[in-house]
This record gives C-alpha cells, sequence and structure tokens, in this order.
C-alpha cells in the first residue's frame, strides 16, 4: 500500500539547504581572583545559608506552635495521641 504513495520532496530543489555558519562572539574569562577573596565569599555564603536555616527553623517552632493551640487542643483525646478510635463492646454484667 506504501509503494503506491510517490515519495517526494516537499522543499524541492532547495534541499539539502547549507546551514548558516554559527557564529559567537569571543567568550572573556573573568579576572583571576585572590585565595583570600575566595574564601570569604565562601564564608559569607555559607553564613548567608546558616542564617535562613535558623529563621526557617524559627518560623517552624511558631507555626508548630500555633497548629497545637488553634487545632490540636480542640480535638478529642485519641486523635492528637494516634490511639485507636473504636467503639467498646458492652458487656453483659449479668454473666
Amino acid at each position: 500500500m506504501l509503494r503506491n504513495i510517490p515519495l517526494y520532496n516537499t522543499l524541492g530543489y532547495e534541499m539539502p539547504k547549507k546551514r548558516p555558519e554559527l557564529k559567537l562572539p569571543n567568550l572573556g574569562l573573568p579576572r583571576s581572583t585572590t585565595t583570600a577573596e575566595h574564601l570569604q565569599a565562601w564564608s559569607d555564603e555559607c553564613d548567608q545559608i546558616i542564617g535562613s536555616m535558623e529563621s526557617l527553623e524559627e518560623q517552624s517552632k511558631e507555626w508548630d506552635l500555633w497548629y497545637d493551640q488553634m487545632f490540636l487542643q480542640k480535638q478529642p483525646p485519641g486523635i492528637s495521641d494516634a490511639g485507636i478510635l473504636s467503639p467498646k463492646k458492652k458487656l453483659n454484667s449479668s454473666t
């Protein structure tokens, strides 16, 4: 069935086209820095990371405290301490 369909080039005589040459500007390397400058940059970056981690930890503690006061204290016992809530069977006192 496919042999009955003629194959033709949709671009006609222009195929194959020559691709345009890619021209890139000269890439310049940044100036070299001293070891002390590199270490200072690393130290500053580490200080920023530690500061952001401490602030996130404080925010997390504040949220946990708020969640405990506003939601968990209002729940019936058994839900917040992961206990099993199931109805107890009535015991027949006559037996």
